[in-house]
């Protein structure tokens, strides 16, 4: 299999292909015995005129299913409370050494209030190697194989960068929106206001106030982006897409990672996040795609909350409210960005020209003996001036409403 190596994220180029005869070169003899999902005509005859020819093995689709995935999912909360118990117990014992309290009920407080950023952030970390040692767990041999490790097309990089503007408008919108229906929710039953202790976008507001942006963006961008990618899309999205289809396992799997963020409102804001992130999963066939449009997310979220807080920008605020023409302009830059992704969609092609499929619905690079191809379509000039169009109308209206 041609293929790159899993240490850089984008491809020099991508490998396209106009006649089958050029992907068959170099194809050995030995390559024709390799596991494929081909039959070649003697086979078929050798398998009807031998009665002690052996029957095809049986399909195994890899998991989870939709009730481990659900065990994945707490699995989540059961990571970062571990995680945060581990950091919470390093810093008291560090604190206790260096400090004198009078009562334990004061170096907790302490810890509150002085190292709430320590606590997060080293809770995230240990989140993040349990994600990675539960993957090697999960997915047997190969896992790096098996959840897409490869280099992607530069094209798509810049793609993704593109999308975070409009994205980010389109969601934060959503956001505001629920969290108005959320306001009159919790007046009407004032017992689901302890969810509001779990609003992630007015912690990162205190957070921005007093932390540097490097520490932010390590602790909010990067962590996240590796550690859910890995169990969400990684692990539960492979399984439910190989088991239920891809429609039903890209949607689950948003839900699954909506609900991660347990405030209601920031739940339901990331869903579309979520398939957005999935999708480009599915189009570049590598792991590092949606690993970089989750980083870039949340990352845009930070540097703009701290903007925000210094009086930078306080048009981006969530209070204020985006201009419809904003949001048309961002809603067709999105659906133009992702058709294009998808016109340009990486595929593995067989010998003979065929996309290379395990039977059933998959990211996974194909095993080295399987001589295949990572190919794209070339970009299409017309929808690429189209998306350019889209993308001067969004800056031009984007850029006119922060004025």
């Amino acid at each position: 299999m041609e293929d790159s190596a899993p240490n850089d994220f984008f491809e020099d180029e991508v490998t396209e292909v106009e006649d089958d005869s050029l992907i068959a070169e170099s194809v050995s003899s030995d390559a024709r015995h390799a596991d494929l999902p081909l039959e070649t005509s003697e086979a078929k005859q050798s398998d009807q005129t031998d009665p002690e020819a052996q029957p095809e093995r049986k399909l195994k689709i890899p998991g989870p299913g939709l009730g481990e995935s659900t065990v994945w999912f707490l699995g989540v909360f059961a990571a970062q409370i571990f995680g945060g118990i581990v950091m919470f117990t390093i810093l008291a014992v560090i604190l206790s050494a260096t400090n004198e309290f009078g009562t334990g009920k004061e170096l907790l407080s302490l810890i509150e209030e002085s190292y709430q950023l320590e606590l997060i952030g080293g809770s995230w970390l240990i989140f993040v190697v349990l994600a990675v040692l539960g993957a090697f767990v999960r997915l047997g041999s190969n896992p790096l194989r098996k959840i897409g490790i490869r280099k992607f097309p530069k094209l798509h990089a810049l793609f993704i960068v593109v999308l975070i503007l409009p994205l980010s408008s389109l969601a934060g919108t959503l956001h505001q929106q629920v969290m108005e229906i959320w306001k009159r929710v919790v007046e009407a039953v004032p017992g689901l206001q302890f969810l509001d202790n779990f609003n992630s976008m007015q912690m990162l507001e205190e957070f921005t106030r007093e932390s540097s942006l490097l520490s932010l963006i390590l602790i909010i961008a990067v962590a996240p982006a590796i550690a859910e990618e890995v169990v969400f899309r990684g692990i539960i999205g492979r399984g439910l897409s190989a088991r239920w289809g891809v429609v039903f396992g890209v949607v689950m799997t948003s839900l699954f990672f909506g609900l991660a963020h347990v405030h209601p409102a920031h739940a339901i804001a990331v869903v579309p996040l979520g398939m957005c992130m999935h999708y480009v999963y599915i189009v570049t066939k590598s792991f590092w795609a949606p690993v970089m449009l989750h980083f870039l997310n949340n990352s845009w979220a930070v540097v703009a909350t701290k903007m925000i807080n210094q009086g930078a920008a306080p048009e981006l605020a969530d209070n204020v409210t985006v201009p419809p023409e904003v949001l048309i302009a961002s809603a067709v830059l999105v659906i133009l960005i992702l058709i294009l992704m998808w016109q340009t969609r990486v595929r593995y092609l067989l010998p003979d020209g065929t996309t290379w499929t395990p039977g059933f619905f998959t990211i996974e690079r194909p095993p080295q003996k399987v001589p295949v191809v990572a190919h794209r379509e070339p970009v299409s000039p017309g929808l690429l001036a189209l998306t350019l169009c889209g993308l001067v109308g969004f800056g031009v209206v984007f850029f006119q409403s922060a004025l």
